[in-house]
């Protein structure tokens, strides 16, 4: 739970609340572009830029710009919030007080080993959820899906797709699965 330190009004639109928590853990610093999700007095959850120096441990500032089409989230933060209002926030990956590797290592290790983990994403991004995943999970449980293919290996021609119908398809070395599959009429 965090609680409102400070309020500055930076423009008639402009507020830029101070957010503190409230048992005073310190909290790690924002890099540029950080964000929170507030969820505000009336209930509606919406994400804010984090604007105050990145090295501040004892609370985070945000910008909120008042619109006046507003659904009622900026508008409850402008009339709402003043100093000592308690707001509940959502610290993404990176701020507060784990990583996104150290909240990925957690989930994973209190997965049972009998649950099978699919994913997908940039080459590194899988790379690390494979290696935190071999800690906990046997390695037939760990299922990646490549946004691109892999490099084949020098002097092979095609490869080979078994289908869930148990239909083995070959795929030449410069053909799509896709072609494949749609040349066999297979629908995709």
């Amino acid at each position: 739970m965090f609680s409102v330190a400070d309020v500055s009004d930076e423009t008639d639109t402009i507020k830029t609340p101070r957010l503190v928590r409230t048992d005073g853990i310190p909290l790690d610093s924002c890099p540029a572009g950080a964000h929170i999700d507030v969820d505000g007095p009336t209930g509606i959850t919406r994400p804010y830029s984090l604007c105050g120096p990145p090295e501040d441990s004892g609370g985070y500032t945000m910008a909120v710009k008042r619109e006046e089409d507003s659904r009622g989230g900026s508008q409850a933060l402008h009339d709402k919030v003043a100093p000592g209002t308690q707001l509940t926030i959502v610290l993404h990956p990176g701020l507060g007080r784990q990583t996104a590797a150290e909240v990925l290592a957690t989930e994973l290790a209190a997965l049972p080993a009998a649950v099978h983990v699919y994913f997908c994403g940039p080459q590194g991004f899988m790379d690390q959820v494979a290696a935190l995943a071999a800690r906990t999970l046997p390695g037939t449980h760990v299922h990646r899906e490549l946004f691109q293919a892999g490099e084949l290996p020098a002097g092979c021609e095609s490869s080979e797709v078994e289908l869930d119908t148990g239909e083995v398809c070959t795929v030449p070395a410069d053909t799509s699965i896709a072609d494949v599959l749609e040349e066999n009429g297979v629908p995709l």
